[in-house]
């Protein structure tokens, strides 16, 4: 009864040993087909990635040269803008203080025609 005992198991042991084995062949067939599939997505991916990248940041890039537009206009405009006024304020002041003058010089003119005799 024993040897019988000791006989299955060991029937049993090369029948388990014989599924294991079969199964772990199939495991390392799915492992290696995974490999080759998963480098040919990777190649694929390599070969395509700056195409992909170029046609993602199309729409950013226009966008930040629009902003680039946007804000140098602005500047410019604001310069201009300041530099007029302060080219205008320049004259205006030069046009006061020759206004100023020739009034003096006038009230002086006036003073010397009626101081006249």
């Amino acid at each position: 009864m024993k040897r019988k005992s000791v006989v299955l198991i060991v029937v049993a042991m090369f029948l388990f040993g014989g599924t294991v084995g079969a199964l772990t062949y199939h495991i390392v067939d799915a492992a290696e087909r995974l490999k080759e599939e998963y480098a040919a997505e990777i190649a694929e991916y390599k070969s395509n990635k700056d195409f992909m990248i170029k046609n993602d940041v199309s729409h950013f890039t226009q966008e930040e040269i629009e902003r680039l537009e946007n804000e140098t206009r602005s500047y410019l405009d604001d310069q201009i803008n300041m530099d007029y006024q302060n080219s205008l304020n320049e004259k205006t002041v030069e046009i006061i203080e020759m206004t100023d003058k020739k009034i003096r010089e006038l009230k002086q003119y006036i003073d010397e025609l009626l101081n006249a005799e």
